[in-house]
């Protein structure tokens, strides 16, 4: 059975990463923000042997911190 994401890919969209539970990026350690990426990334990768190269934050909230990660 394929999931949503293979469906999607498959379809020709772009898979980009959004994060694992949706905080606003801006206000979270930037230990926490480097964790919520990569847990995102290895399922993505695990599900669909690729890894993303664009990340949209929840929000749109970003700051100097969330940028230079």
């Amino acid at each position: 059975m394929i999931g949503l994401t293979e469906l999607k890919i498959a379809e020709g969209h772009v898979i980009g990463n959004h994060s694992w539970s949706h905080p606003r990026l801006s206000e979270i350690a930037a230990s926490d923000l480097a964790a919520e990426i990569e847990k995102t990334e290895y399922i993505l990768e695990v599900t669909t042997g690729l890894r993303t190269l664009l990340m949209r934050p929840p929000y749109g909230a970003v700051n100097g911190d969330t940028l230079a990660n």
